[in-house]
């Protein structure tokens, strides 16, 4: 079962997160390194951009530039959605529909479209159903 996973997920398990959010970080750590040895693990360009872009500056201390080439190669061997202009009208119907961001819109269609079952994010509602895709935060017990 392929699950496709958010920014704040990668976040925890990859850079160097808060000491106050031990658990979140060996909950999003495991639920990665499971993901990835069953080949399982969906992202998209975007989520990778904001990774990046959040790591490096937010990072306590942030990653460098060298590590967070390391990671992009790394996750690069997965399953990674590009954005493009069909991904993008379907974002917008999906705001349309559901009146969610469009951000997260466009996350929401990129995992449809790489052809996962589940969503693992922190920031949207837990147990919303979009066609095929529930979504799931790990973080609930």
């Amino acid at each position: 079962m392929a699950a496709f996973v958010d920014t704040n997920i990668l976040l925890y398990a990859l850079s160097r997160a808060n000491s106050l959010e031990v658990e979140k970080v060996a909950i999003a750590k495991a639920l990665i390194a499971e993901l990835s040895k069953r080949t399982n693990l969906r992202i998209s360009a975007q989520v990778l951009s904001e990774f990046i872009t959040n790591a490096m500056r937010k990072g306590t201390p942030p990653l460098s530039l060298k590590e967070a080439s390391e990671i992009v190669d790394e996750l690069s061997r997965e399953t990674v959605i590009a954005n493009d202009a069909s991904l993008v009208q379907l974002a917008l119907q999906r705001v349309q529909q559901s009146h969610i961001s469009y951000w997260d819109a466009l996350i929401v269609e990129a995992a449809i479209r790489s052809g996962a079952t589940i969503l693992y994010t922190e920031d949207m509602h837990h147990g919303t159903h979009y066609g095929p895709l529930e979504l799931r935060n790990p973080f609930l017990g």
